[in-house]
C-alpha cells in the first residue's frame, strides 16, 4: 500500500527522477532506475524534467511526480483522498 499525502513528500535535493525511484524495492542499477523513472514520468508528461529539481516544478507538477512515484512502486493498493483530474477526466471517458 501507498499513500499520497497532500503535502507530495518529494526529497527536495534530488532531481525528478530520483525521486520517482526512491523507495522502489529492487529498481537495480542506475541504468534500470533511469529507464524506470522516464517510463513514469512519461506516463504523467513530466519525460522532460527528469533532471530537474521538485523546487523549480509547479504545484501540479510536483504533484504528478509524487503520483509517478506511488504508481512505480507497484503497490497492491492506492489510496488517493482526492482524485487527480487528469485521471478522473481518462477513467470518466473510458466509462
Amino acid at each position: 500500500m501507498r499513500l499520497m499525502f497532500q503535502n507530495y513528500q518529494l526529497f527536495p535535493n534530488m532531481t525528478v527522477a530520483d525521486n520517482v525511484c526512491a523507495g522502489v524495492e529492487g529498481a537495480g542499477d542506475a541504468a534500470a532506475r533511469r529507464q524506470l523513472a522516464e517510463r513514469y514520468l512519461g506516463i504523467f508528461g513530466l519525460a522532460d524534467f527528469a533532471d530537474r529539481y521538485p523546487a523549480r516544478l509547479s504545484g501540479g507538477q510536483q504533484q504528478r511526480v509524487a503520483l509517478a512515484r506511488m504508481v512505480a512502486a507497484h503497490p497492491g493498493i492506492f489510496y488517493v483522498r482526492r482524485a487527480h483530474e487528469r485521471a478522473r477526466r481518462v477513467s470518466q471517458e473510458r466509462a
